[in-house]
């Protein structure tokens, strides 16, 4: 039996996985390793201003739960139903011997 996530979805979601140019830091060979998948995405937002700059940015973060076990790395890109492309911070799946719990995962974009 396949689990369900247990939260309840806002959202669907396509997880994106690439390979990171380590001398210009662009994504290269960006994949689309799940598409579709029900999710709860909660979102955040905190005004950050530069030292050095004049202009405010403002970083989101989100807290996202998927059905536990799916293949979510950290440094993967998340793409909402929105179309909003969120970075993976930071990925935990708890344990639990009796079922399957949510996949929970921290996100970030920033934004001018």
């Amino acid at each position: 039996m396949e689990a369900a996530v247990i939260a309840r979805a806002t959202t669907t979601v396509e997880i994106l996985r690439g390979t990171v140019d380590d001398y210009t830091g662009q994504i290269t060979d960006e994949l689309i390793v799940l598409e579709g998948a029900p999710a709860s995405l909660i979102e955040l937002a905190q005004n950050v201003q530069e030292r050095d700059q004049a202009t405010p940015r403002t970083v989101r973060t989100a807290t996202l739960r998927m059905k536990g076990g799916t293949d979510l790395r950290r440094d993967d890109r998340v793409r909402d139903a929105s179309d909003t492309v969120w970075a993976v911070v930071s990925v935990r799946q708890p344990g639990n011997s009796v079922t399957t719990l949510d996949l929970t995962a921290e996100l970030s974009r920033t934004t001018a």
